[in-house]
C-alpha cells in the first residue's frame, strides 16, 4: 500500500543517516589517531593549513604537542538550522538572560568591601619582604574550602540545567579558562622579573626572580618557598576540570587543562607597565569567565559554590593589580585604566592552546558576548567603588616604592634602597623542566631554543656581588632585616641592633656602619662591623662573632637573618664556607624532576660547546619520558582526585614540588604525603574517572 511505501521510504532515509554518522565517527576516530601519531613521533608542527569548507571533519590544529583534548567539530550544525533554534528559544533566553543579570549582580553584592580590603592589605603584609625572605605566607593565601570541600564531589549535569547558554558556549568557556590557568611556573617567573626593578612589592606578590633565588640559596642552602599568587594560581585549573567533567552531560567531551605558551621576562619600564596591565586584564578576565559559568548554574548548586573561591580568587588578584595601576602608575580613572588595558593588550599576544582545533564556526554566539561582557563591566565597576573609598595615602603605602623610570631605578641603588633585577630568558626558569623546554621548543621554533637553557657562573658571582654591595647600606638593614636604628653616644656613625630570642636562647645583634668614604690605614674603604652576642646558661654572655661583616659568609648571613633566638645561631662556625656557583645552580629547584636535569652551568658566556651541553641534557630529559612512555603502554597510568579540594595526582607527572618523581604510582606514594593545595591526606583521594593521555 501507500503506506507501507511511506514506511519504507522512512526507513530508507534513516538508515541512510545513520550509516554517515557512522562513517562521519570513523572518519573522525582516524583523524584523532593521526593527530596522536603525530604528537608522538615529535616533529616540528608544520604550519596551519587553510580553514576548509567542505565539512565539519577537517580541522586546523595549531601547535599539537599531546593529544586533541576533544574534536571541536563534532556535532555542528548547518548555519541556518542554528539560527532556527536561536530564534525558536529567543523568549526563554531572554527570560534566562534576565535572572543571569541578577545573579551576576547577586553574586558581587556578596563580595563586600572587607572581604577587597583583606585582599588589599597583604600588600602591607610583604612591606618587610623580599623573594629571599618569604616563608610560605600561607596566611595570606585565601582559603576557599568552605566553598569547594564540601561540594565539590556534588557536582552534576543538572546544575547546569536552565543556563542560558548552550551546553558548547559552556564548554568553550570552560576550556579557554582552563588552558589560561595551567601555566602558572612561567607566568609568575615573567611577572617577578618584569615588575621587580620598577614595583618591587607587587613583584614580591607575584613570584620570585632568579636574583632572589640564587641569593636564597647561597644564604640559606635552599630556594625560597613559592608566592602568595602562584599559590593561589596553580590550584585553578584542576578546580576547572573537575567541575566542568562532573557536570557535562552523556555524550558531552571530557576535557584537560593543556595550557597556553609563555612570555620571556624583558627589561625596561614600558615592560613593567606592559605586564602589570596583562596581569590585570587576565585577572579581570578569569574572574568574568568563573562568573558568567556561576551564574549560569543554579543558585546554590554543588557546581555554583565549588566556583565562588576561586571566582574570588581572581577579583582579589584584579584589586591588587587595578591598585597597583592606580596609586603605582597614577593611572587615577577607572575609564584611563581600561584605556590601557586595551592598549597593552596586544603588546605580547599568546599562541594558541597547546591542543587548540579550530571551530568551523568558531566565534563566540552575540549571547555569550553580551553575558561576558556584562559580567567584565560589573566587576570592574564593583572594584572601582571599592577602591574610591580608600585614602590616597593608604593606597600609595600599601602599593609601596614606585620606580617610574631607569633614572629613578639607578638613583635608588645609589642610595641602597633597592637593587637591579636583569631579565634572563624563559629557558632558564627551573620550574620549566628540560622536558617542558623540548616541548616549547617544538611547538615554537625560534621563538623558544633549548640550546639556551644554560647558566654562566659569572651571571651567578655577579649576583652575589651586587647583593654583598648592597649589605654596606643602613637603609637595606633597617628596610628588610628586622634591625632598628638606636643612638649610640660618641659613635659617629649609623647603630643599628636587633634582639631575638629570650632568657638563655637570647641574642644580640649590633651593627656599626662607618661614614661615608671612611678608609683604613692601606687606604680601602671600611667595611660594616657586627657583633653577636648570644645568652649562655646561669645569664653569661658568650660571643658569637665579632668583626666586619665582609669577613662572613654568606651561609653565616642567612643565619643571621634567620635565626628566631640564639639556638637558630648553632653551628655558625660550621658555615664559613660559600657555595659554589655550580652548588647553587644544582639546588634552583627542590624538585626530582629538576635534579635529573638540572640547568647546565659553563664558566664564561655560552660557546657552541655550552649550548651542545644545554641541547644534549634536554635531549636526554626527553629519551627518559619515552621510556616512561614505554612502560606505561605495558601498565597505564591512573590519576587520583583529592575529594576535599579536586587537586589530581597524576602517576604520570608525580608530584616533583613535593618529592614525588613523575612514574611514581599512588601505591609507591609515601604515607606521609598530603595533598598540596589543602592538606589531606591521601585517604582523602580516589581513583578519578578521567584516565591520564600517554
Amino acid at each position: 500500500s501507500r503506506e507501507d511505501w511511506r514506511v519504507l521510504d522512512r526507513l530508507e532515509r534513516e538508515a541512510g543517516a545513520a550509516a554517515g554518522k557512522a562513517r562521519e565517527k570513523f572518519e573522525t576516530t582516524e583523524a584523532m589517531l593521526a593527530a596522536l601519531a603525530a604528537a608522538k613521533a615529535g616533529p616540528a608542527p608544520a604550519a596551519p593549513t587553510p580553514r576548509s569548507t567542505q565539512g565539519p571533519l577537517e580541522t586546523t590544529v595549531k601547535g599539537v604537542a599531546r593529544p586533541l583534548a576533544y574534536n571541536t567539530a563534532l556535532g555542528v550544525k548547518p548555519l541556518w538550522r542554528e539560527a532556527w533554534d536561536w530564534f525558536r528559544r529567543l523568549p526563554s533566553r531572554l527570560a534566562a538572560t534576565r535572572e543571569y543579570m541578577r545573579r551576576v549582580r547577586a553574586s558581587l553584592d556578596a563580595v563586600s568591601d572587607d572581604d577587597l580590603r583583606w585582599s588589599l592589605n597583604r600588600y602591607g603584609a610583604l612591606e618587610n619582604q623580599e623573594g629571599i625572605l618569604r616563608a610560605g605566607n600561607r596566611e595570606l593565601v585565601h582559603d576557599w574550602k568552605p566553598w569547594t570541600g564540601p561540594n565539590l564531589m556534588s557536582v552534576s549535569p543538572d546544575d547546569f540545567a536552565g543556563a542560558s547558554l548552550s551546553r558548547v558556549s559552556l564548554r568553550k568557556i570552560f576550556k579557554q579558562a582552563m588552558d589560561r590557568e595551567e601555566p602558572t611556573r612561567a607566568y609568575q617567573y615573567t611577572s617577578s622579573m618584569n615588575l621587580h626593578n620598577y614595583l618591587p612589592r607587587v613583584a614580591h606578590f607575584m613570584g620570585v626572580t632568579m636574583q632572589e633565588r640564587v641569593i636564597a640559596i647561597a644564604l640559606r642552602g635552599a630556594p625560597p618557598q613559592r608566592s602568595v599568587w602562584a599559590a593561589e594560581e596553580e590550584r585553578h585549573g584542576n578546580l576547572l576540570e573537575t567541575v566542568y567533567n562532573l557536570s557535562r552531560e552523556p555524550g558531552q567531551p571530557s576535557l584537560r587543562e593543556q595550557g597556553i605558551a609563555p612570555t620571556s621576562p624583558q627589561a625596561g619600564e614600558y615592560s613593567a607597565r606592559s605586564m602589570l596591565a596583562n596581569r590585570a586584564l587576565a585577572e579581570i578576565g578569569a574572574a568574568t569567565g568563573y562568573l558568567v559559568l556561576k551564574s549560569n548554574a543554579r543558585p546554590g548548586s554543588p557546581a555554583a559554590l565549588s566556583l565562588e573561591g576561586v571566582f574570588r580568587d581572581e577579583v582579589y588578584h584584579y584589586v591588587l593589580m587595578d591598585a597597583a595601576r592606580k596609586w603605582g602608575f597614577g593611572m587615577r580613572s577607572r575609564w584611563s585604566r581600561l584605556r590601557n588595558l586595551v592598549r597593552h593588550n596586544f603588546d605580547n599576544p599568546l599562541p594558541e592552546a597547546v591542543d587548540a582545533a579550530v571551530h568551523e564556526r568558531s566565534g563566540f554566539s552575540p549571547l555569550t558576548v553580551f553575558e561576558v561582557a556584562y559580567a567584565f563591566y560589573r566587576i570592574d565597576k564593583r572594584v572601582d567603588r571599592f577602591l574610591r573609598t580608600i585614602p590616597d595615602a593608604e593606597g600609595r603605602r600599601l602599593v609601596g616604592k614606585v620606580y617610574r623610570s631607569e633614572a629613578e631605578v639607578r638613583a635608588a641603588i645609589a642610595r641602597g634602597e633597592h637593587s637591579w633585577t636583569d631579565p634572563f630568558p624563559m629557558e632558564v626558569n627551573p620550574e620549566m623542566s628540560a622536558l617542558d623546554v623540548a616541548e616549547l621548543a617544538r611547538r615554537f621554533p625560534g621563538r623558544f631554543q633549548a640550546e639556551r637553557r644554560v647558566l654562566e657562573a659569572r651571571q651567578i658571582r655577579e649576583i652575589l656581588d651586587r647583593y654583598r654591595e648592597s649589605l654596606r647600606s643602613p637603609s637595606y638593614w633597617l628596610r628588610r632585616k628586622g634591625f632598628v636604628s638606636v643612638p649610640a653616644a660618641g659613635v659617629e656613625a649609623a647603630h643599628l641592633r636587633r634582639a631575638i630570642g629570650a632568657g638563655a636562647h637570647s641574642a644580640d645583634f649590633e651593627l656599626v656602619f662607618p661614614k661615608p668614604g671612611a678608609a683604613s690605614e692601606d687606604g680601602r674603604p671600611l667595611a660594616p662591623f657586627l657583633s653577636i652576642l648570644a645568652g649562655a646558661p646561669g645569664g653569661a654572655r658568650r660571643v658569637v662573632y665579632a668583626g666586619p661583616l665582609d669577613a662572613l659568609s654568606l651561609r653565616q648571613l642567612g643565619a643571621v637573618f634567620g635565626a628566631e633566638d640564639a639556638r637558630g645561631l648553632d653551628g655558625f662556625d660550621a658555615l664559613k664556607e660559600d657555595l659554589s656557583p655550580a652548588q647553587i645552580a644544582a639546588r634552583l629547584l627542590d624538585s626530582p624532576v629538576y635534579r635529573d636535569a638540572p640547568i647546565p652551568l659553563v664558566e664564561d658566556a655560552p660557546s657552541d660547546a655550552a649550548s651542545g651541553a644545554a641541547r644534549a641534557s634536554v635531549d636526554e630529559a626527553v629519551r627518559r619520558d619515552r621510556d616512561r612512555e614505554a612502560a606505561a603502554d605495558v601498565h597505564p597510568y591512573k590519576a587520583y582526585m583529592c575529594l576535599v579540594c579536586g587537586y589530581k595526582y597524576s602517576e604520570k607527572d608525580g608530584d616533583p614540588a613535593h618529592g614525588v618523581a613523575p612514574g611514581t604510582r599512588w601505591a609507591d606514594v609515601p604515607e606521609t604525603w598530603t595533598c598540596p593545595e589543602c592538606g589531606e591526606g591521601k585517604a582523602a583521594f580516589e581513583q578519578d574517572m578521567v584516565e591520564v593521555a600517554p
